[in-house]
């Protein structure tokens, strides 16, 4: 029931990450996302590169997620959990954005 709740929250384009796509980590999603893809990119072939980026992507949301449920020191720290538009299609959006500059500019 909680999770239909938050659904039903209006999604704004940017602000905080409880209630909007992207936020200021968003930033640092598409940045981590062009490093990773130019360092990748010289070791891997492309294909192998995309899989190994989409592994890290949703296992740091699975990670994250987890987190925010269990870890006393998140929860402390992070205070908020993302809503579902940021992590399920802002976080990933902004990985994408990374790499794409990334194979674009290298």
């Amino acid at each position: 029931m909680k999770n239909r709740e938050s659904m039903k929250k209006k999604i704004k384009i940017f602000g905080n990450k409880t209630n909007a796509l992207f936020d200021g980590w968003s930033f640092i999603h598409a940045g981590s996302f062009y490093m990773l893809t130019v360092i990748f990119l010289v070791k891997l072939d492309l294909l192998t590169a995309i899989l190994a980026l989409l592994v890290l992507a949703f296992g740091w949301e699975a990670i994250e997620r987890y987190l925010e449920e269990h870890n006393k020191l998140f929860k402390k720290y992070f205070k908020e959990k993302e809503c579902w538009a940021n992590r399920y299609i802002g976080d990933p959006l902004s990985n994408t954005i990374g790499f794409v500059l990334a194979y674009l500019i290298n």
